[in-house]
């Protein structure tokens, strides 16, 4: 039988791997909010002809596509043109989302992948390419847009008073109010070009009172009463107004949230009216299409890291755009890395590193049940209730295998926190039915790493040029914090039974 190792060097092991769980999730989290792409190129593409004078990009900040019952502007603008759902960019965020609309390009090619911690995009936009057109940009709303666009912004126009966790829809409402006004005004001011409004009241509603609630639903009106008061001033017959989300709601325990890829939170709303009325379209695509619509209406160059297709080709000629559109990809994939072969080798090079990981892993799992004396019926007994335990604190402490379940981005820390404490009470009240305690917690150890290396095979941990399927590698992150808390708190408790077990020792 395979001699067991002494408690002091399973204790280092036990150290070992939650330090270096630790760090793999640190180094995870840190390679999509310092990403950096490698996809941006520079290419002067063409212009067309415009078909409209100005377009207004309205943004709703988290309305639900089943949200819109309580948005009747919304409806209206739905009547006379496209509608339908754009299926928004993993994560699921504002910023990656808005930056997608005016890139074209998915968040691992234009490079902003979170609301925080980002460079301004590389890669042209709409409001570049505008620049070099001479087409007049204007923003109004979010300070988003002129901290990662402002170079070739003409002119912003942003919020004075930010909105807050409230406990009172009322006040929400009653800010949504307070804002619109001014920015109308502003917006009127604008009498061509490119124009972005931001209409956000709904998103914090979402967050503080969850995307089913009636709290969101009023705001969700009043929201709508603000694009009504847009769409009134701006449409003169050679302007088109294109609304459009950013991502929904999840509700859960009374509260949103939104990052994951859950339907709710995935699928935005859309409606687009041009002067002429356009085609009747109800489509169902990706939110990239957003930039080349934009552009063929203005008449801009396609901006060159561009990824999608128009809605609709507005055209009497849509093969003529739709060439221009392939003609663009062709070029982008020329001068540009291509992104399935980024994917193809950042697979190939991941499965030796999976394959050794993964042998060593279940090797230390399988040891330790050989090292453990009795490990039927109490070490079983343990696993299975700290699986219980675990799953159970889990969901007490409101967790879940998805971005969405941070209900904002300042509980980040605290939601990651709880994982870790969920893991280590769950060894606390489950190790007494072992036998080696420290065996015990290398069992647990050792089923997580497997968990985690399993997922770095399916999709990768790290971001280089490839954005990973963030529903997997998310719940891997959250299986190596579990890891640091079991290896952690078994360390501690080891060290203090030895400390204080030897003070009484000598006391006698």
């Amino acid at each position: 039988m395979l001699r067991r190792p002494p408690e002091y060097a399973l204790a280092l092991l036990l150290l070992a791997l939650g330090m270096a769980a630790a760090w793999t999730a640190d180094r995870a989290w840190k390679s999509v909010t310092g990403y950096q792409t490698p996809y941006a190129i520079e290419a002067d593409l063409p212009g067309g002809k415009a078909r409209v004078r100005r377009l207004v990009l309205i943004v709703f900040d988290g309305l639900r596509a089943d949200a819109l019952e309580h948005a009747p502007n919304w409806r209206a603008l739905e009547g006379s043109g496209v509608k339908g759902v754009l299926r928004t960019p993993m994560p699921s965020l504002s910023n990656p989302a808005r930056a997608t609309m005016v890139t074209g390009a998915p968040p691992e090619v234009h490079g902003v992948t979170n609301n925080g911690k980002f460079s301004p995009p590389p890669v042209d936009s709409l409001f570049s390419v505008a620049r070099k057109s001479g087409v007049p940009t204007a923003v109004a709303g979010s300070r988003f847009w002129k901290y990662a666009f402002g170079q070739w912004i003409d002119e912003s126009w942003e919020f004075e008073k930010e909105l807050h966790v409230v406990t009172d829809a009322q006040e929400l409402m009653d800010w949504q109010r307070e804002t619109c006004a001014p920015m109308v005004d502003f917006l009127q001011k604008q009498t061509s070009g490119l124009v972005v409004a931001g209409v956000t009241a709904a998103d914090a509603a979402g967050h503080d009172f969850g995307g089913e609630s009636e709290e969101y639903h009023r705001v969700v009106r009043t929201a709508d009463e603000c694009l009504g008061r847009i769409t009134e001033v701006m449409r003169d017959g050679d302007t088109a107004l294109l609304a459009v989300s950013d991502h929904g709601h999840i509700d859960r325990r009374g509260r949103g949230g939104h990052g994951g890829s859950e339907d709710e939170v995935a699928w935005a709303p859309v409606a687009l009216e041009t002067p002429s009325g356009g085609n009747q379209d109800r489509i169902h695509m990706p939110m990239r299409g957003v930039a080349p619509t934009i552009a063929l209406l203005l008449g801009l160059p396609i901006p060159a890291n561009n990824w999608g297709w128009s809605f609709s080709s507005f055209s009497d000629d849509p093969e003529e755009h739709q060439a221009r559109i392939a003609e663009q990809h062709r070029i982008a994939q020329e001068l540009g890395p291509d992104a399935k072969d980024i994917r193809a080798r950042e697979r190939s090079a991941r499965m030796p590193v999976t394959a050794v990981l993964g042998l060593l892993f279940a090797a230390l799992l399988a040891a330790s049940v050989v090292w453990e004396e009795n490990p039927w019926p109490g070490t079983a007994l343990a696993i299975l209730l700290f699986v219980i335990v675990y799953l159970s604190l889990f969901q007490i402490f409101g967790l879940a295998a998805s971005l969405s379940a941070i209900i904002r981005e300042e509980y980040t820390n605290a939601f990651f926190g709880r994982n870790v404490a969920a893991a280590a009470l769950a060894y606390v009240l489950s190790r007494r039915l072992a036998g080696s305690q420290l065996l015990f917690a290398t069992t647990i150890c050792a089923g997580f790493a497997l968990k985690g290396v399993a997922a770095h095979g399916r999709t990768g941990l790290i971001m280089r040029g490839a954005m990973p399927d963030l529903d997997i590698a998310f719940g891997a992150y959250l299986d190596l914090l579990a890891l640091f808390g079991v290896a952690l708190i078994s360390v501690m408790l080891w060290a203090m039974r030895k400390v204080f077990g030897r003070g009484r020792k000598t006391a006698e």
